[in-house]
């Protein structure tokens, strides 16, 4: 795609550690030619990362489509040789030579449908997962710890359970479970005593990523 005498012109080198792109930054595409790359986002934890990227590929598709900014963190793993293409650039290469830019788009476009595939497949189990987790909610409780195990491994996810004493009826307690999803759900359930052992018994086997037990 792009020229062997222009290449230099648009190669970078980064070294392990260093930071590729943050969130927000401006339009451009970059077609990893060596090297290894971690996509991270942001939780409340701290970055997560969400994928791997090796080989020669192609970070930041969504340039061609006009998206204006990034909503991930790209860290080089390893020593990384990254051509960075502004949308100018872009437009540039169909000028100069078209149909390799035709075959180019077409595997974008291959590529993106394959991501689009798996998200919707990720979206259903998500939709599934959330309507068991509301029955478990509904319910006495049985059950629900596994649920968020579970839940919080199939996605990756970070969860945060806080049982803390009704400020007001003493003999009771409140469950709040709180995932790191970025649309901030949240559940609150009365529960019993007895349920409250249970999950104390659960943090102490270590069953859970982050188990945070309030007592006030």
């Amino acid at each position: 795609m792009i020229p062997e005498n222009e290449r230099p012109k648009y190669e970078q080198i980064f070294q392990k550690g260093e930071t590729i792109f943050s969130p927000g930054e401006d339009k451009h595409i970059y077609i990893l030619i060596d090297g290894n790359i971690a996509i991270q986002t942001q939780t409340r934890t701290g970055d997560k990362t969400i994928a791997k990227i090796h080989g020669v590929n192609t970070i930041g598709e969504g340039t061609i489509f006009g998206r204006s900014f990034k909503p991930v963190k790209a860290i080089a793993e390893s020593f990384c040789r990254i051509f960075v293409l502004s949308d100018a650039d872009l437009v540039k290469f169909e000028r100069e030579n078209p149909g390799m830019m035709h075959r180019f788009y077409r595997l974008t476009m291959a590529k993106m449908n394959h991501h689009l595939r798996e998200a919707n497949h990720q979206l259903s189990e998500y939709q599934s997962l959330m309507q068991q987790l509301s029955i478990y909610l509904a319910s006495d409780g049985a059950g629900l710890l596994d649920m968020l195990i579970y839940f919080t491994n199939a996605f990756c996810l970070e969860q945060v359970i806080l049982i803390e004493k009704h400020p007001i009826l003493k003999d009771i307690e409140i469950l709040r479970y709180d995932s790191s999803l970025g649309s901030d759900l949240m559940y609150e359930k009365v529960i019993s005593s007895e349920y409250m052992k249970q999950a104390g018994a659960s943090k102490e086997a270590g069953m859970c990523h982050q188990y945070v037990l309030t007592l006030s």
